[in-house]
């Protein structure tokens, strides 16, 4: 064998050897690299980029796994039949439904989630939100996640009601609750950090929807009909109040006119007694001011006799409006005896002249 073919042997097992040995890892994924050497076993971590596996023979050296180191989200379909999740609906303490609920996890040590995981992988058939049928394959490190974090929720919610859990303070209690208490077990057993659980949305059978539809509505119909009853309350209790607060103001109004007409009426007796009239007169002057008031008001009428009481009185109150109009009292001047002829010197005077046909009688 001449030296050519030798070197073209060895030229070809090196190119086989190139292609078992040399390796390139792409980006997202580790990989785990076993090695069995001398009795002792031995691991490492490829990440991206070029890579020598210099001795591909199993169960010496081999890629015992490919970790996918980005952040991955999935849907757990708790109570439903298909999807990740047990089918089973969760036990709240007045019903029963399914749940649905985002994970989002990522791996940070890869060799942990290699050989501290005892579940098996999983693969399940499943379909979108379009109807299309899709295939999901699941390590070991997910399946066991995933698992825990349905287990604890499905605890969480059995403390709550179903409509207590729909509450956004509780959904957020759960979550937080979750997160904190299966974040450090799983980080520190399987190497796989929780970043977020969310609790998407409470699923019903049809006949619990049903009833609890009918509950509701009864509850809403309860509520309205209280609204309108208090409503209805307010508006008479306000009407009621205006009335009164009416009453009380037209009553207030009355007392003070009636207490400024006592005070005028006062001051105008005050007035007519300190005007130097004798009690008579004083009292005749009220009852003429009372008399025009009310001819006034066309509500009084005055008949003229000719009794001569009656003459002398209207007489002696036609004298004092006058007095107190402003022209005062004019005293009667005494007849003399000897002008007047067949006339005794007590005689009294007319009260008013009379003009008839231009002579005085």
């Amino acid at each position: 064998m001449d030296s050519v073919n030798i070197l073209g042997i060895f030229v070809g097992i090196a190119i086989v050897y190139g292609f078992l040995v040399i390796r390139y890892v792409n980006k997202p994924f580790h990989w785990v690299v076993e090695i069995n050497l001398l009795k002792k076993m031995s691991c490492s971590v490829w990440e991206p980029g070029l890579q020598v596996l210099w001795f591909p023979i199993p169960p010496f050296m081999f890629v015992k796994n490919k970790i996918d180191m980005s952040q991955k989200p999935v849907t757990i379909h708790m109570g439903m039949k298909e999807g990740v999740g047990r089918h089973d609906p969760i036990d709240f303490k007045d019903a029963k439904a399914g749940v649905l609920v985002q994970v989002i996890y990522e791996v940070q040590d890869p060799i942990k989630a290699t050989y501290d995981v005892q579940e098996s992988n999983l693969d399940i058939v499943s379909h979108d939100d379009t109807g299309k049928e899709i295939h999901l394959h699941f390590h070991g490190y997910e399946r066991a996640t995933l698992n825990r974090i349905e287990a604890t929720l499905r605890s969480f919610f059995g403390s709550y009601t179903f409509d207590e859990a729909n509450e956004d303070s509780n959904k957020s209690a759960v979550e937080k609750g979750v997160t904190e208490k299966v974040q450090k077990e799983i980080l520190d057993n399987w190497g796989v950090k929780v970043i977020l659980i969310d609790i998407i949305d409470f699923v019903l059978d049809e006949k619990t929807a049903e009833i609890r539809q009918g509950r509701l509505a009864a509850k809403v119909k309860a509520e309205t009909l209280a609204l309108e009853a208090e409503g209805e309350k307010n508006a008479t209790i306000t009407i009621a109040e205006g009335k009164k607060q009416a009453t009380i103001t037209i009553a207030q109004g009355e007392r003070e006119a009636a207490q400024l007409a006592g005070q005028g009426e006062q001051e105008r007796l005050k007035a007519v007694a300190d005007s130097g009239l004798g009690s008579a007169h004083a009292a005749a002057y009220i009852i003429a001011r009372g008399a025009n008031e009310a001819i006034a008001k066309g509500n009084a009428t005055i008949i003229a006799t000719s009794e001569g009481g009656n003459m002398n009185f209207a007489a002696t109150l036609a004298g004092i409006a006058k007095g107190m109009s402003g022209e005062g009292e004019k005293k009667s001047q005494p007849t003399d005896p000897k002008t007047t002829s067949g006339t005794s010197s007590t005689s009294t005077p007319s009260l008013t002249p009379r003009k008839r046909g231009g002579n005085n009688t």
